[in-house]
């Protein structure tokens, strides 16, 4: 590309004046006249003069300015933050900002793809161009959750082809709204290695806000690794620095381990690899109580627990185990997996049994 070229033009560039330099250096060494300390002097005033840092300095002043800057433009409005679209949550956690990897951890069906693509929507809806990056689940597993959500039509009609006229009718009319929304998918990208390519790509020619890659665990990289744990802390790594040097928020789901069962998972419970835990800015947990007596029940919806789960809708906690710029807490919201929708609860009424989609 043409970054590439550029750089290449640049390093030959650099190789011949090299050469010419040393080439007159050298008809001074065999010249018996010259002092042989003032021509050491000269080479090193010469090779100084060549050497190209890749690296910029940056002054404090700079520093607290382009902070100040910002903080302008985030107070004015004309820098928003992405967020889940999940008011308490939202709260909590306040946004998700660029430069920053926030990981997603829970156990296996318990809903965190469904979490992604719920901020991926909210996100594009607000205009943020949005990457999701699927190591799990095809284009058409994908779309039918999406058509789910936003058509109203029950998942499992779609799985099984039983599908009526009004669930048709409902489903054209989102076509239009799903196919506006300015988010693209990857599903055969393999490694993190093109995935960081690519994701620079769209990064330098302004498409690309936010990226989701759903799940940590299945990436692969072109390197070497005898252990699971080193690959998947490379990998982490690598999303780390991708998230620094785009400067976009990265989000990535993770599995966690088996013995979080019936438990909110810790920092601990991240699978293979306690790097994630270091390379990530936030970590964020998905816990499916089995019971109204969990321990992280929200106490004012104990009593309503039974009722949620009678009318199909699955109570989620959601717990903010890490936070490098903020507050660490927790959420509880509603989870209804027929239709893939995140539920807040709504206790300034007549109860948390009202309740309103997030």
């Amino acid at each position: 590309d043409d970054l590439t070229v550029a750089n290449c033009e640049g390093t030959l560039s650099t190789r011949r004046q090299s050469i010419r330099n040393f080439e007159g250096l050298v008809a001074q060494l065999r010249d018996p006249t010259r002092n042989i300390a003032d021509i050491i002097d000269e080479m090193r005033a010469q090779s100084g003069q060549i050497v190209q840092s890749r690296y910029q300095w940056t002054t404090v002043q700079d520093v607290i300015l382009a902070t100040y800057e910002y903080l302008e433009k985030r107070q004015s409005g004309q820098i928003k933050s992405i967020t889940t679209g999940i008011g308490n949550i939202d709260g909590l956690i306040g946004g998700f900002f660029g430069g920053e990897l926030t990981v997603i951890g829970a156990r296996p069906s318990v809903g965190k793809s469904a979490f992604g693509a719920n901020i991926a929507m909210s996100a594009a809806r607000k205009g943020f161009k949005v990457a999701v990056v699927s190591r799990e689940m095809t284009d058409i597993q994908y779309g039918a959750r999406m058509i789910s959500h936003e058509a109203w039509v029950d998942g499992m009609k779609l799985r099984k082809g039983e599908i009526n006229p009004d669930d048709w009718s409902r489903i054209a009319e989102c076509m239009g709204d799903i196919g506006a929304l300015p988010i693209e998918f990857m599903f055969s990208v393999r490694t993190v290695e093109d995935l960081a390519q690519e994701v620079q790509r769209k990064v330098e020619r302004g498409e690309l806000d936010m990226l989701i890659v759903d799940y940590l665990q299945l990436m692969e990289t072109r390197r070497q690794f005898r252990q699971e744990n080193l690959r998947v802390g490379y990998i982490s790594t690598t999303l780390k620095h991708l998230a620094t040097d785009c400067n976009i928020p990265v989000i990535a789901l993770a599995q966690v381990n088996r013995d979080t069962d019936g438990q909110m998972p810790t920092l601990k419970s991240l699978k293979a690899s306690g790097d994630i835990e270091q390379d990530a800015d936030g970590v964020i947990f998905l816990h499916r109580p089995a019971s109204a007596s969990d321990n992280f029940i929200d106490r004012r919806d104990r009593d309503y627990f039974d009722s949620y789960t009678e009318k199909g809708l699955v109570y989620l906690c959601i717990g903010v185990a890490k936070q490098r710029q903020g507050a660490v807490g927790n959420a509880c919201v509603l989870f209804d997996p027929a239709y893939m929708r995140y539920i807040e609860i709504d206790r300034t009424g007549g109860g948390p049994t009202e309740t309103k989609e997030a």
